[in-house]
């Protein structure tokens, strides 16, 4: 049941990332073309590394941990796109408010994590009865949305947010990374991450994952652009 939960939440975060593309392509005028791109991506992501997680090829097995090298691709393609004149043009018609607001999504996430340690497949120092406090991001999302950019504009408490959340994501994903089987294994903590290479929670690291790093990375480009006029 909580891999049908969190493969649903996979999907809705997903469709949630096209309705602000959407939103940012119609108030640049840009047309559908960027949405159908942006939709088209997602969908051919999600199933290949669906794909690579049913049949192994990303497991967590002691091996070199090919499934780390999933996010970095993501954030690597998305950071080019958002150099191209297209890309620049969403970045400055998106809600800066969705922008935030999208992170709630790390509520649930966190929840799907508590679940698995408590069925005994993930450590708990991973979730937020350990180490983890990824979820006070997610659950500040909304507020933080409203009240940095509610009315009058507050700039400077959204540029906080985002480089806190960066921080607590640097400090989750880091864990995994070094708790993860493999030879970069330098934290000791059992249950390993193994279940996260499987499907569908190889999604995490695929989608999810950098899906955070690059809103905080949006947002703060926004804040910035905020704080300049």
């Amino acid at each position: 049941m909580i891999a049908v939960l969190f493969a649903l939440l996979v999907v809705a975060t997903a469709a949630a990332v096209v309705a602000v593309v959407a939103v940012a392509a119609r108030r640049a005028a840009l047309g559908p073309r960027p949405t159908m791109f942006v939709a088209i991506a997602i969908t051919g992501w999600l199933a290949v590394t669906a794909l690579a997680a049913a049949t192994g090829a990303v497991a967590l097995d002691g091996g070199p941990p090919r499934l780390l090298a999933l996010p970095w691709l993501v954030i690597a393609a998305t950071l080019l796109g958002l150099r191209t004149p297209t890309g620049r043009a969403l970045v400055a018609a998106a809600p800066p408010a969705a922008v935030i607001a999208l992170q709630v999504f790390r509520v649930p996430v966190e929840l799907v994590l508590w679940r698995l340690a408590a069925d005994g497949r993930l450590a708990t120092a991973l979730t937020f009865e350990g180490r983890n406090f990824d979820v006070v991001i997610g659950l500040t999302a909304i507020p933080v949305a409203l009240l940095a950019w509610g009315g009058r504009s507050r700039p400077r408490l959204a540029l906080a947010w985002h480089v806190v959340g960066l921080a607590l994501l640097v400090n989750i994903v880091a864990m995994a990374v070094l708790s993860a089987p493999g030879p970069q294994h330098a934290l000791d903590l059992w249950p390993t991450t193994e279940a996260i290479g499987r499907f569908p929670f190889a999604w995490l690291p695929a989608l999810l994952v950098p899906l955070a790093a690059l809103l905080h990375v949006i947002g703060l480009r926004q804040a910035l652009g905020a704080r300049r006029r």
